[in-house]
């Protein structure tokens, strides 16, 4: 299983701050690449809970995940947003790529914005890869894509601030927004 993407998984973990030891939510994981880049981040001491909603996802990474006899990736069957079950605060990172223009194109991101900040630590990061939006041959119509000014604009008032964007690849971008230390 490798990266769908244009972009090194493992190098854009590092540069949104994951860490050794962190417990981190892959939030629409589809067949589980960046959540297998994080388990070599987060090691032993660390887990990945990758989300998706749907089914043969889950199955396929859960049966790669068991044959890599591979302990710290935790995949579930779970519609984001309708809720996450975790603790409040429990969370050091919340990874989403190239899913939440589709939730706010199916006007279903107010709860799981809210969701990210409840089991975020203070301190913990939410980190977004999207497309640009520009046209191009791959990727989601450009009318549904959102721009860093869309995302940040989505999380004024949630108490996540903005702590870096960067471009990861000719077709996408990465923002990173920190919780409030409370």
């Amino acid at each position: 299983m490798s990266s769908k993407g244009d972009f090194d998984d493992s190098s854009v973990l590092l540069k949104a701050g994951l860490c050794k030891g962190h417990i981190m939510i892959d939030a629409g994981c589809g067949d589980g690449h960046i959540s297998l880049a994080a388990s070599g981040i987060v090691g032993k001491d660390g887990y990945v809970h990758a989300l998706d909603v749907h089914g043969p996802s889950i199955v396929m990474l859960d049966s790669f995940v068991k044959e890599k006899g591979l302990t710290n990736i935790r995949p579930a069957l779970m519609d984001i947003t309708m809720g996450l079950p975790f603790p409040n605060a429990d969370v050091d990172m919340v990874m989403m790529s190239n899913v939440l223009h589709g939730l706010v194109h199916n006007e279903e991101e107010t709860l799981f914005l809210r969701e990210v900040k409840r089991v975020l630590r203070p301190g913990g990061k939410f980190a977004v890869i999207e497309f640009r939006k520009e046209e191009t041959d791959f990727g989601p119509p450009l009318d549904i894509r959102l721009s860093m000014e869309d995302i940040k604009a989505l999380l004024t008032g949630l108490g996540l601030e903005k702590s870096s964007n960067m471009d990861i690849s000719p077709s996408h971008y990465m923002a990173v927004f920190i919780k409030d230390v409370e």
